[in-house]
């Protein structure tokens, strides 16, 4: 995770997952992998109100090449969220299995300005 200072997307909070491939099922087609996983990122505000969110779904297919990069070093996806102060929490689905992983954390910190979206 980076904060608004140190993202390659100004004023977005950067979030890389890094996920183990044993943790996730592929389906074989034709002599390739199918891989069908999303990937979430919600802030909630103290009060446990979402104010950031973000999302994105990877559905692809993979040639045996690729796969094996991606079962060697495990399958890597970035986001960008609005900064605001509250908990994030991360989330990646298998939606073939509907098996769900999170964790959670404090957003970086942000100043204040920023956090209602105004600046003085």
């Amino acid at each position: 995770m980076k904060p608004p200072s140190a993202n390659s997307v100004p004023g977005k909070i950067g979030v890389t997952y890094l996920v183990a491939t044993a943790t996730l099922s592929a389906e074989d087609a034709s002599g390739r992998k199918h891989l069908n996983v999303v990937f979430y990122a919600t802030i909630y505000s103290p009060a446990g109100k979402i104010v950031a969110n973000s999302s994105q779904k990877v559905d692809q297919t993979f040639d045996a090449n690729t796969y094996q990069q991606i079962v060697q070093n495990g399958l890597m996806l970035h986001l960008d969220l609005d900064p605001q102060p509250g908990q994030l929490r991360l989330a990646v689905q298998d939606v073939r299995t509907g098996l769900v992983g999170t964790i959670k954390t404090a957003s970086p910190e942000v100043p204040a300005a920023a956090s209602i979206g105004r600046s003085r």
